[in-house]
Formats: structure tokens, sequence, C-alpha cells
């Protein structure tokens, strides 16, 4: 039963890493979180069938338990007085982890772990890591040049067609996003480099495996990842200093050396193909893209306003997209991604204090604190054959918490972030030793191990249909996604939207109801029961009173969404309130000057009232400051020519 518990780490191993579907809503994210529910469900059960076989409680105390137990009480109480419970346990819909449930996943992960396996077990895994890190570094190599596995396994052809991300100007292989890969790279290079003493006769191999994963890293071009690369490696390469290995503290040099070199060069060709781009595109229209760093700021700025309002629990687990609404500074809309939803801080840390308040916060950090500790335990106590593992997991681990100032953790991060401080105790701590079965199950065992298979049935058909509602969401059978997971408010809001295209306006309120008393503060869901309204007023206008309804509620979630003041000054349009709907408009451009639709439609509004001065100066700003090429502005304004 132990091989069975490490097969499955090491599935999950694959699985954080490699799994991705097209058919679920969401891709990447969603698939690798359901494997490890349904890995940490098999372990837990695993491991309580083992402790019946063997009569005895196969728990080993380690420094993080009381850490690790107070994380995940600050976020139980955390999502109780969540202003989202169900986003609170089951994670934001499309991120996923970090939710409650996640937690007492990754806590299992943890527990298991130690609980099960000593040295010979972690040094395996830690090998399986490096080739696993080794093949996910060719699978995004593969995609800066045009060639995308993914691709292959999806619609059958080895190109990158089908994504719609640039994949050769930013790998993601099987991770999503960029960075997300990037930090998970970030985590595993200081282990790899640590091999350097286990496999002295295949040196090369690790050359190779760390000039893989650094060549994927670069191609990532991923800011936050080569930081915490070189934070890390500054880290590994102290402890070296610090325990005096020469020998091995010269080749780290070298590879570093080597990676530095390497950089540079590529830099330079990097440089030299982007000014040919930049060269083949002067013709075309300019786009203008805020610096990533600045939007992160403006984030930062809300995160610690939603802080000093929830200053104790905070918002609630994961209800960041909500919250960081309520406290979104004006001067977002002046950015590129002005309308998107954040639904993180992009800094753990922040999201902690922002989501968990101080108390999730502090239990955070001493959970990281400990972590650390339990790890920097084997500097000493460790036989010094494999201390250098221990160094490399500090390196990893350091690098990874600088990327998270930067960004938040994933599936495949946090799986790792739990399980290095196991790895790290288990190859200081002595293997459990094997007691002697009689393999005689006398009848309370049977009804024992019986009870843990059945709670472990019922369980994984929850996850199942977890799963199975996000793929029929997917592919459009919204009401059995519905009737699969009715918990899930966003199925129900496209199910009440189904049921207005249908006519059926009746069950579509009803059911959009449901959606909003779920999830209140939902801008998404809200949106889509405001569009819904005005949808129908197009055959019955009392439905537009009950859109600015929505939408006063929207306004209330979301005061500096310029988006939302604008669907209101045309639902006032659309009931003849001209003169309010001016108002709105003219409260729409001060709050973001170079929303096009907005100043269009105001525009036109001043020309229909014949108020032609101020539809020009509409118009003109449009053409100067927005949109040169807009025919409708131009033509509109050659109309008024003629007139003035």
């Amino acid at each position: 039963m132990k091989r069975i518990i490490f097969f499955v780490y090491n599935c999950l191993l694959l699985t954080s890493v490699f799994l991705f579907f097209h058919k679920t809503n969401e891709v990447f994210e969603f698939n690798k979180i359901v494997s490890i529910y349904l890995g940490s469900l098999i372990i837990v059960g695993l491991w309580g069938m083992r402790m019946v076989k063997e009569r005895k409680i196969l728990f080993r105390r380690t420094i993080l338990d009381l850490p690790l137990l107070f994380f995940i009480t600050t976020q139980f109480i955390s999502t109780i007085f969540s202003i989202n419970v169900l986003t609170s346990i089951f994670g934001y819909y499309s991120r996923f982890n970090g939710g409650l449930l996640s937690t007492l996943a990754y806590s299992v992960l943890y527990w298991g772990w130690v609980g099960n396996f000593g040295k010979e077990e972690t040094l395996i895994f830690l090998r399986n890591l490096a080739v696993v890190a080794s093949l996910v570094s060719i699978w995004a190599t593969f995609e800066h040049f045009g060639h995308s596995f993914s691709c292959l396994l999806i619609n059958q052809r080895f190109d990158t067609s089908c994504w719609i991300q640039d994949t050769k100007e930013r790998v993601f292989a099987t991770f999503g996003q960029p960075n997300w890969l990037a930090a998970w790279l970030v985590f595993v290079f200081p282990v790899i480099l640590s091999h350097f003493d286990s496999v002295k006769k295949r040196r090369i191999w690790i050359w190779i495996v760390c000039f893989l994963v650094f060549l994927a890293l670069f191609y990532t071009k991923s800011r936050s990842g080569m930081i915490g690369l070189w934070g890390g490696m500054i880290v590994y390469l102290g402890l070296l200093v610090y325990a005096g290995k020469k020998k091995y503290l010269v080749n780290v040099i070298k590879l570093c050396v080597f990676l530095v070199v390497l950089w540079i060069l590529l830099t330079g060709l990097q440089t030299q193909q982007s000014t040919k781009r930049t060269a083949s595109a002067e013709n075309g229209a300019i786009i203008n893209i805020t610096e990533s760093g600045n939007i992160r700021k403006i984030v930062w700025r809300g995160a610690i306003k939603v802080w000093q309002h929830y200053p104790i629990f905070g918002s609630g687990v994961e209800t960041f997209a909500y919250s960081y609404w309520q406290f979104r500074q004006t001067e977002h809309n002046t950015t590129s991604e002005w309308d998107f939803i954040y639904n993180k801080a992009h800094n753990e840390y922040l999201n902690f204090a922002a989501n968990s308040g101080m108390v999730g916060l502090v239990s955070y950090l001493g959970l990281i604190f400990f972590s650390l500790y339990q790890i920097a335990k084997g500097f000493k106590k460790t036989n010094d054959s494999y201390r250098h593992i221990n160094f490399g997991l500090a390196g990893g681990y350091i690098g990874f918490l600088v990327t998270n100032f930067f960004g938040f953790s994933t599936s495949a991060t946090s799986f790792l972030f739990f399980l290095y401080p196991a790895l790290a105790f288990s190859i200081q701590a002595k293997n459990i030793p094997k007691l002697k079965d009689n393999y005689k199950f006398s009848w309370q065992k049977k009804m024992m191990i019986g009870l843990i298979f059945v709670l472990m049935a019922i369980v994984t058909k929850f996850i199942f249909n977890y799963w199975a509602a996000d793929y029929y969401y997917a592919q459009g059978n919204i009401k059995l996604a519905t009737l699969l997971n009715p918990l899930e408010p966003i199925y129900r809001a496209e199910l009440a939207n189904q049921y207005a295209l249908d006519g059926r306006a009746n069950e579509a309120i009803k059911t959009m109801n449901k959606a909003i008393a779920m999830s209140p503060r939902n801008s998404k869901i809200l949106e889509m029961a405001s569009n819904m309204y005005i949808d129908l007023g197009e055959k019955d206008e009392k439905y537009y009173l009950q859109a600015l309804q929505i939408l006063d509620q929207l306004e209330t979630n979301a005061p500096t969404n310029a988006k939302v003041v604008y669907i209101k000054a045309l639902t006032k349009m659309k009931l003849g309130l001209t003169q309010e709907a001016i108002e709105l408009l003219e409260k729409t451009v001060v709050m973001k000057a170079d929303y096009k639709k907005a100043r269009v439609a105001l525009g036109w509004i001043y020309q229909a009232n014949g108020d032609l001065a101020k539809a020009k100066e509409q118009y003109l700003y449009v053409l100067e400051h927005i949109d040169p090429n807009d025919q409708f502005v131009k033509d509109s304004l050659e109309k008024m020519g003629a007139s003035l």
C-alpha cells in the first residue's frame, strides 16, 4: 500500500505539470486542481487503510504541524466571514487554486508524505522532479520555435495554431501563462543543481538539464522568474560557501558563468528580433500597452485599501476579484487592462492580506518561516552526502517566494510549496520501520477499510461531478452542468441567459436571481444579469428598469468602473431619458478620457440634439487622441461641417 501511495504522489507530480484538457471551460488550472483533489483523497484513504492494516497510527510529528494547523484555521475563519463563502471554499472560478478545499488538500499531501516516506523515496521523487522539469522545458522550448506538443494533442498539428496567444513570443507549455511556468521552473532549478553531488559520473546530464530549464525560463520572458532564479541561486551558492563545499561550489559557479553568458547572447539576439518586428510594424496602428509593472502598482494600492477595510480576517479567501472593484482606483481606467477582472493582487503577500487580513497574512508568513526552518534543520543534521539536497530545496523555496512578490501561486507551485518542507523532513528522518503483517483481517479491520472505501467513493463522485459540470458547461450543455454542480453561480447565470434567449422570461429571471443571491458581489454575474434584462427590454421596456437596478448595484460594488456607467447611459437612452444619459456619458469620459465608445455616443447625442459644437468637440477628441481612422466620426464631422 505504501508503494501505491508513492505512485500517487508521482502521478500528482506529472498531472500538476502536464495535465490540461481543451474541452473544459478552463483548460489548465481547473484540471490540475481536480487532480490534486482526487490525488489527496486517494492518499488519505490509502494512508488510513494502511494504518488499519498495520494497527498503528502512521503520523510523524514535525515542527510544521502547529503552524500549518494555525494557517488552516485562519483560512477557515476567513471563509466563515467571507463576502462570498462559496468562492472561499472552492476558489475563484477560472483560477480555483487557493480556496479552502485546496489548502486542505495540500495539507493532506504534506502530512501524507512525512507520515509514509523516508530518505529513499524522497531521493527518487527528486530525481523524478528533475526529469519532469527537463520534459516540460523541452515542451516550452519547442513552442518558441513554433511547434507545440499541446497542439499536436489537440488538433494533431505540430504548430502553435491551437493557441490564441503568441507562444513564439512568450512560452507557457502546459501551464497556461508564461509567469506560471517561470515560477515553477524557479522552484525546481536549485534542486536540480543539488544533483551535482549525487550524480558525479553523469554530471554532464545535470548541465544539459540546467541548460534546458534556463532556456525555457528565458523564453517565458518572465522578469519575476528571472529575478527569482538569481535570488534562489544566490541562496544556494551562499549555502555552499557556508558548508565549505569548494569542489561543488566551483562546478556551480562554472554553470552560473555559462548561464550568464547564455543570457547575454540570447538577450542580444532577442533585441535584434524585436527591432526587426518594430520596423515592420511602423506603418500599422499604434497600440498603447501599459507596462505591467505600472499596472501592478495600481493593483497593489487597491489591495492595501481592501486590507485596510477588512483588517482582521480580510474580505474572504480568494475574494479579491470582488473586493478589489470596490477600492479600485480611477487611475486603473488609464491602463490598457482597464476592463480586466483582477482576481489576484499579483503579489501573494498582499493577496493574503486583502483576502485573509492580518491574521491570515501572519499565519502565511509563519508557515513560510517554519517551512524554511524545517529545511534549514537539515543543513547540520543531515548526512553530508545529502546536505546539498536541503540547500537546493532552500534555494528553490526562496526563489519562488521572490517570484510571488510579483505574482501568485498556482496548483503546480502550491504542490511544491507544501511538499518541499516534507521532503526536507524525510531526508533527515529515519525510515518508518515496517511492521510484520499477520495478513489476517479481522471483521473490524474489514469494516474499517470498507467504510474508508465507501467514503472515498462518495467524495470521488462529488469530484467527478465537479469536473463533469465544467466540461458540459464548456460544451454548451448548461442545464446538465447546473444539475451536476448546483453550487456554481456562473452556471446558473448562463442558464438564465439561455432561458431568456428561448423567450422564457420568468424562468430566466428566477434563475438569475438565484445566481445573484449565491454571489451578490460577483461583477461578472451582475454584468450578465444587466445584459439579460437589456435584451429582454427589447420586447418589453419594463425590463430596462430592472437592468438599471442591477447596474446601480454594480456601480455600488465597482464605483470606478467606467463601463458600468456607460451601459447605464445607453439604457437611459433606450428609455428616452436623454438628459440623464448625457450626464452619465459625461461622467464616463471624465472617468476614462480615452473611452472611444462613450465619446462617440456622447457626440452622437449632442448632434441629435442640435448641440453641434459639443458634438464636434467629442468627435475631434476621438480623432486626435484615440482613433484617427474612425470612419463614422469622420462622416459625422463632415455632415456637421455642412450644417455649421
